[in-house]
């Protein structure tokens, strides 16, 4: 008979394993409802016509953005009307962050985003993307495990990371995919 220690650390590494490396089955709990007053100022930030692309542009947020999948097809990446080729729709580089609320890595690397936000205010635009609330996203980019990050700079291509690292690794990560 196993000792109850060994089957809290078995179901332990299960925990991890699915939380570091799957954005789940959809069987967790998605009760948890994203934090309305954040909701509200981001869609009160002051709006001004792009010069590039057409595309409305905002002044950026000091707060990471809670995308769904219609923002990400005007702000990012319009994959409906062009599924063959990558036409990136921002007005400066960004960093879009697939995460879950239930996910302990996501968790950790959630705070570092939103500092990156407000240290990359107007250079770079940061969303984040909830996988349990945004399926079809995820999908398009082939994310399986999460955190999962896509830096996408004005010009290029984007380039996809997945793990939580720190705040030193991510200022690398934005020095290499981004001239600022």
């Amino acid at each position: 008979m196993k000792s109850i220690g060994s089957i809290i650390l078995i179901a332990g590494i299960f925990g991890f394993i699915a939380c570091g490396n799957s954005f789940g089955d959809g069987n967790h709990d998605s009760e948890a409802k994203p934090d309305q007053e954040f909701i509200d100022r981001n869609e009160e930030l002051s709006r001004a016509p792009s010069s590039s692309n057409g595309v409305e542009a905002w002044e950026g947020s000091d707060r990471l953005v809670e995308m769904d999948k219609q923002m990400f097809l005007d702000r990012v990446f319009n994959y409906e009307s062009n599924p063959e080729t990558w036409v990136f729709e921002g007005v400066r580089p960004a960093i879009v962050y697939f995460y879950a609320d239930w996910c302990a890595p996501c968790r950790r690397v959630g705070p570092i985003m939103e500092e990156l936000a407000g240290d990359y205010q107007g250079e770079v635009d940061i969303y984040k993307v909830d996988t349990d609330q945004e399926r079809e996203l995820p999908g398009v980019f082939g994310v399986r495990s999460i955190p999962a990050m896509i830096f996408i700079p004005e010009q290029g291509q984007p380039t996809m990371y997945s793990g939580a690292f720190n705040k030193a690794r991510y200022l690398q990560l934005i020095s290499k995919h981004f001239d600022l």
